[in-house]
């Protein structure tokens, strides 16, 4: 693993997921700005966080893997991913 070669370098090694998040090249997919609200707003209903992520939202999670000096071989999941659902039901998440 990635994280015990570095360690002993004083390197941390950390993946991040972001999940779903809004940004421009949605806009290469040939959907309308309507379609696309739709789309999000339906997987927003999904979302353990009520919200489709922005990149200001998942620069905290970069952030963090950069700040904590106790963070490494660490998988950090943002945004609560679209498999959980709110309610009596929950799936992988």
């Amino acid at each position: 693993m990635l994280a015990i070669d570095l360690a002993t370098k004083k390197i941390h090694v950390n993946i991040v997921v972001p999940g779903l998040v809004q940004t421009e090249l949605w806009n290469k997919q040939g959907k309308s700005k309507e379609q696309q609200e739709k789309e999000f707003a339906e997987a927003a209903k999904r979302l353990l966080v009520g919200f489709v992520a922005t990149l200001e939202d998942i620069t905290e999670g970069y952030l963090f893997c950069v700040w904590a000096d106790y963070v490494t071989g660490t998988l950090v999941k943002l945004g609560g991913y679209l498999y959980c659902v709110r309610g009596d039901v929950r799936l992988e998440c």
